[in-house]
């Protein structure tokens, strides 16, 4: 089961924990995840915030154009 970044973070404790664990601010991830002025993660961000959430958020949700589609997308 996967889920969007948006969904992942929508806890605050949560997001700061991601934050932490991916050295990036908790307000950053919040724009990241809702496209805030066409914000996207890095691939290095989105491979760090795949790996601290053991999956769950897939590199492919949060940047389908570097990684290719979503498995469920195709």
């Amino acid at each position: 089961m996967s889920m969007t970044l948006a969904d992942f973070i929508s806890d605050r404790d949560r997001r700061k924990s991601l934050a932490e664990a991916v050295d990036a601010s908790p307000d950053y991830l919040w724009q990241v995840a809702t496209g805030w002025n066409g914000r996207k993660p890095s691939p290095k961000l989105a491979l760090r915030i795949s790996k601290a959430t053991h999956g769950l958020v897939t590199v492919q949700s949060m940047r389908p154009d570097v990684f290719g589609p979503a498995a469920n997308d195709s």
